[in-house]
């Protein structure tokens, strides 16, 4: 008989904790629990989920604006260098340098979606307006030599067209570095500032 009490003592259904058999929760109260655990965790899963998502995906958006901004800046520096070949060209009665006639054409911009969240759409509208800027500007070169037939007007308005759209999308690019908190790129090369230049010859310049 002791061994068989000892046998049952040790293979005894454990004890409830006392607040439970106390009758403290019941069976209401647990599920309650339940159903409020599920609510809170259907709407804090999908939140965490975007902001997990969102993080992901921050580095893309800043890489996409780099690539951006070095391609706008890209063209900034061929409008500045094409108005200082031209500027050559007329100091040196044309035996240096290269008389400019048309805007230069603009490369390939892409507006990706992260261009487009809040507080930024006004980048996505400057960057999908500036290839029609460029045209605008390339038509108003064009009209001094098609239309009017003054070919010395028609190269001083590619200048001054070339230097505005120029300047322009250097703006573009600053304003992109700054909102994706990127870091600041200054176009000087020794005396050669490629700002100076476009400003010094764009539609703003002091005559």
């Amino acid at each position: 008989m002791r061994c068989s009490r000892t046998i049952f003592h040790r293979f005894a259904v454990p004890k409830l904790p006392q607040s439970l058999a106390l009758g403290r929760y019941g069976m209401s109260d647990i599920i309650t629990t339940i159903v409020t655990s599920a609510v809170v965790a259907s709407i804090v899963g999908p939140v965490v989920g975007e902001a997990l998502r969102l993080r992901r995906e921050r580095p893309l958006e800043r890489l996409d604006a780099l690539a951006t901004a070095v391609a706008l800046e890209g063209y900034a520096l061929n409008c500045a260098d094409k108005v200082a070949d031209h500027v050559t060209a007329v100091d040196s009665g044309g035996h240096a340098g290269s008389a400019l006639t048309k805007v230069p054409e603009l490369p390939d911009i892409k507006v990706v979606s992260a261009f487009l969240k809040l507080r930024r759409a006004h980048i996505a509208h400057q960057l999908a307006s500036l290839p029609q800027e460029v045209k605008q500007a390339d038509q108003a070169a064009d009209f001094w030599c098609e239309v009017v037939g003054d070919m010395d007007s028609a190269r001083n308005e590619a200048v001054t067209q070339t230097a505005s759209v120029g300047l322009r999308a250097l703006q573009l690019a600053q304003n992109l570095r700054e909102t994706f908190k990127l870091p600041p790129r200054k176009l000087v090369f020794g005396e050669y500032d490629v700002q100076e230049t476009l400003k010094r010859h764009g539609s703003n310049a002091p005559q």
